[in-house]
């Protein structure tokens, strides 16, 4: 029975493989490495089904290790405590600095090259984007700092981890794991690259509500915005965002009071932080042309909104709201009079694959 469940899994995985990852190469380069790779894995995963033992460099282990705790949502479990802030004296003794390369940050000891001897490692999150960068300096003599800052890439976030004393910095794109780092002699270098493979999504409210069960998705009505409105562009006093009414109308009982409403999409834009793009909803008037002042609109514009995106369905003739926060993790909530009631939660995390170099 065992082994039964195994092959399945594995003909689930290598299918999901040539999908999400051979499908996605355009060069005889691309193929080249995605096989190698994929055979890598098979032949270890083999090994281990015989109860061979698998060599494996302590930097494999570690990446093993995190896409597994990552995947399981337990990362915290493996993240490095830190020394604590220091002031920009202390680290430019620490890093070897000039005054003004690092001012502030956090401060870690751990030994990030591997050599057994502790290493200087500030971290500091900086700008309106609040972007992470890293500085490190080995603790053998003579040695110089080097940076990490990924910030063109699109990286955003960086973390601690340490496993069996050894120290790495993940990168984050976003809420997806992206890559673990350790410091070599010419600066910092990548161990391995996660691959998110999919959003495992539980639910965690309304799990026994036939509108919340992943078997009833299907039932779901999608609004349709197929009339027109003439709403003209929205005056926003915050210089940061922006609304700006979307083509088509729906007739809908949004607060499902026993009357249609006409419900139009919104998109919003902000430039504030990080920025952010969603789709909101509002309700206009039965001129079609102005959204006015108005408890619905008060939870739709306002409460609800935010940087994530909301969609509207009906379930078997009562209308719902639903929110997309990204990452599996998604929130329905029913309209009744002036309240935004919970119907359903769903939590999800990436389940993370290694490309691994063995």
């Amino acid at each position: 029975m065992r082994a039964s469940k195994e092959a399945s899994l594995l003909r689930q995985q290598q299918r999901r493989w040539i999908v999400q990852v051979r499908g996605k190469c355009t060069t005889r380069l691309c193929l080249t490495e995605v096989y190698d790779a994929r055979i890598t894995e098979l032949v270890v995963a083999l090994r281990k089904a015989r109860g061979e033992e698998v060599p494996q460099s302590a930097d494999v282990a570690a990446c093993l290790a995190v896409a597994d705790r990552a995947s399981r949502g337990e990362l915290s479990a493996i993240l490095a405590k830190s020394e604590g802030w220091l002031e920009e004296p202390r680290i430019q003794e620490l890093l070897a600095t000039e005054q003004g390369v690092v001012r502030q940050g956090e401060h870690w000891r751990i030994d990030l090259d591997h050599d057994g001897i502790p290493d200087n490692l500030i971290m500091l999150t900086e700008g309106t984007m609040r972007a992470s960068s890293a500085y490190a300096r080995a603790g053998r003599k003579g040695a110089v700092h080097h940076e990490l800052n990924l910030f063109e890439s699109g990286i955003m976030d960086l973390q601690v981890v340490q496993l069996n004393g050894r120290g790495y910095v993940s990168s984050w794109r976003g809420n997806e794991l992206n890559k673990l780092w350790k410091l070599g002699d010419a600066g910092f270098e990548s161990v391995c690259a996660f691959r998110a493979v999919q959003a495992l999504v539980e639910n965690t409210v309304g799990s026994g509500l036939p509108v919340c069960s992943p078997d009833k998705l299907d039932k779901r009505r999608a609004v349709e915005f197929t009339l027109q409105h003439a709403v003209d562009a929205i005056d926003i006093p915050d210089w940061s965002w922006s609304k700006y009414p979307i083509a088509g109308m729906a007739r809908i009982d949004i607060d499902n009071d026993g009357q249609a409403d006409n419900l139009i999409r919104v998109s919003f834009n902000s430039s504030a932080g990080r920025g952010c793009s969603a789709t909101h909803l509002a309700l206009i008037d039965d001129t079609r042309t102005r959204i006015p002042k108005s408890p619905q609109n008060k939870l739709l514009f306002e409460n609800l909104a935010g940087c994530a995106s909301l969609e509207a369905f009906t379930f078997d003739r009562a209308a719902f709201i639903e929110i997309d926060n990204g990452g599996g993790n998604v929130s329905v909530y029913q309209i009744v009079g002036d309240k935004a009631n919970p119907v359903c939660e769903s939590r999800g995390r990436w389940d993370y694959e290694v490309d691994l170099v063995l």
